[in-house]
């Protein structure tokens, strides 16, 4: 622990701890990107089929069945996925070496 050790006695007081702020700015941090990333790939491509259908709208097979519409949309989903997955592992990568601090301090004052 750095500078002067504080006391935690309460939810208030671990609330108060500049320590545990900064683990919960970090873990907002990574989820307000992942979640703003998904949101504009959605609404991005909710948007180009809204406003320029003709975009998407080619075929790509000879019987005219499968359209790139089709294709983004599964490529979008396949990405989603991988996404969500690289947020789980960046999420369990993390130790929380400072959580584990602070609750040895909450259990040594109690």
């Amino acid at each position: 622990m750095t500078g002067k050790a504080m006391h935690i006695h309460n939810i208030h007081d671990l609330l108060q701890d500049k320590r545990f702020r900064k683990i919960i700015w970090k873990k907002r941090q990574l989820s307000v990107f992942f979640a703003a990333g998904i949101i504009l790939l959605f609404f991005g491509f909710i948007l180009v089929i809204a406003f320029s259908p003709g975009l998407l709208s080619p075929t790509v097979d000879a019987e005219g069945v499968i359209n790139l519409y089709l294709l983004v949309s599964v490529a979008l989903i396949i990405l989603v996925c991988v996404l969500m997955n690289l947020f789980v592992v960046l999420k369990l990568r993390d130790r929380h070496e400072d959580i584990h601090e602070l609750i040895a301090e909450i259990r040594k004052g109690q």
